[in-house]
């Protein structure tokens, strides 16, 4: 009988630590998957405002898009604190943020 229970208990264990290290990796894949679709997302505004420069230098419209504006709708899709403290860096922004609220950042 002892036996059988050790043997169920490896097995349990065997299955829970499994069961940990893929829920782990999937959690992993979900933050990468969230951040390259934030880098597409970036990237097709970047295209967006790359065509509004061509067609305006081009003749073909009388104003082109807003590197600032562009930008800023950039910042304000930002949801974790590093990103926009990473933003303020690249564009030389002097901005104060609280150090206050959750340590967990979700994604």
């Amino acid at each position: 009988m002892r036996e059988i229970l050790y043997t169920i208990k490896s097995q349990h264990e065997d299955i829970s630590s499994t069961l940990t290290a893929l829920l782990g990796e999937i959690q992993f894949q979900d933050v990468v998957r969230q951040k390259i679709e934030k880098v597409c997302s970036g990237l097709r505004k970047l295209a967006s405002y790359n065509s509004s420069v061509i067609s305006y230098l081009s003749g073909e419209s009388k104003e082109a898009l807003s590197m600032d504006k562009m930008l800023e709708e950039l910042y304000q899709e930002y949801v974790m604190h590093a990103q926009r403290e990473i933003h303020n860096q690249v564009f030389n922004r002097d901005i104060a943020f609280s150090k206050e609220g959750p340590k967990v950042e979700l994604f």
